[in-house]
């Protein structure tokens, strides 16, 4: 899943210090989304209070930031305040973060932790792994409901890949 937030504002986005933008909304995803990494790979395109690269962090609800400025784990490269510098960098669960976050209790947020700064690129969380232990068809529709939801899971290019599979067997 990525927050592309490079199309915003002619291709850059402005973030006030201190300021965060929902990614994944807590309770979005189904219960087992463990989170697996979480990749970036952002320019620092306009500067005017001092901020590094590295100051654009995900944030996850209070149990874990990423990034520079209190992030644990810190971004490895992006230490830079320079206009065009960039962070690139991958953090992965059991190596950098615990294992156990699960992203229907825990929602992501961009923020900026330091001073206004305007960057461009993505982040990503290409690993993000998605337990689907059961899915029932039920209800007054005789399960119609469902099998929409489904096809329309199962055709969304950013449903990731174990839930697409599970959701276009419910549709045969």
């Amino acid at each position: 899943m990525a927050c592309d937030f490079s199309v915003e504002r002619s291709n850059r986005t402005f973030f006030a210090g201190g300021a965060s933008a929902p990614w994944i909304a807590r309770g979005t995803l189904p219960v087992g989304s463990f989170l697996r990494a979480v990749s970036i790979d952002a320019t620092l395109d306009d500067n005017p209070g001092g901020s590094w690269a590295s100051d654009l962090n995900v944030l996850v609800d209070g149990l874990l930031q990423i990034g520079s400025d209190g992030g644990n784990p810190d971004w490895a490269k992006g230490q830079d305040s320079n206009v065009g510098a960039t962070v690139i960098d991958t953090n992965t669960s059991g190596a950098d973060f615990p294992a156990t976050i699960d992203l229907n209790i825990a929602g992501l947020f961009l923020t900026n932790t330091w001073s206004d700064a305007t960057w461009s690129g993505t982040v990503t969380s290409p690993m993000l792994a998605v337990r689907v232990t059961a899915l029932s068809i039920a209800g007054e529709s005789g399960g119609k409901d469902v099998r929409d939801l489904a096809q329309n899971l199962a055709q969304a290019p950013d449903t990731p890949v174990i839930l697409r599979t599970a959701a276009a067997r419910v549709v045969r």
